[in-house]
């Protein structure tokens, strides 16, 4: 009985850890911008650290 119930919880841990993963790689795909930024040829350069 004690080994069905921690297997069980195991199961419903990973399911939900693959959900929150498939949620982030979801919002990932919606918000990241393809191609190369355009910059602005009079702009001051930028320098990224």
């Amino acid at each position: 009985m004690q080994a069905q119930a921690t297997l069980e919880s195991y199961a419903t841990a990973f399911w939900w850890s693959a959900g929150f993963f498939a949620a982030g790689a979801l919002i990932t795909l919606v918000l990241h911008r393809r191609g190369v930024p355009e910059q602005d040829a009079g702009a001051a350069p930028v320098v990224h650290m």
